[in-house]
């Protein structure tokens, strides 16, 4: 009788370690996926497109004959572009700051949400033992 609670006992340890090494590692798994996300965010996909369709703009306003026209059309796609980038990278450094903070309260959940687990697996395992010690 004494024996088996203390190969229960063993094994509830056994269980809750491995239950915590897997929380661990969940929330590192996580926090790597959002790391990813930061670096591929959303605000980063529109810039292309943005590109695409001046440099578009650009080769129709070239078949103009006016030289002129064309010349300032240049100028002022290069001054946009350059106003457009400073107020794309702040946007981006903002989100980043943003993004950083809202995945701190993600793996704060994740912990929260796996020791809730981790709880219902021990209760659970030591009922089990109780209702197989109170039967043999």
């Amino acid at each position: 009788m004494a024996n088996r609670m203390k190969i229960s006992k063993g094994l509830t340890d056994a269980l809750r370690k491995l239950s915590i090494e897997l929380s661990i590692e969940l929330a590192y798994n996580v926090s790597d996926n959002i790391k990813l996300e930061e670096l591929v965010g959303p605000d980063y996909c529109p810039a292309p497109e943005e590109e695409e369709h001046h440099h578009h703009h650009l080769s129709s306003s070239s078949s103009s004959s006016s030289s002129s026209y064309h010349h300032h059309h240049l100028h002022h796609h290069h001054h946009h572009h350059h106003h457009h980038h400073r107020l794309h990278h702040h946007h981006h450094h903002h989100h980043r700051l943003h993004h950083h903070h809202h995945h701190h309260i993600i793996i704060i959940i994740i912990i929260i949400i796996d020791f809730i687990i981790i709880i219902i697996i021990i209760t659970f395992i030591i009922d089990f033992i109780i209702i197989f010690d109170t039967c043999s």
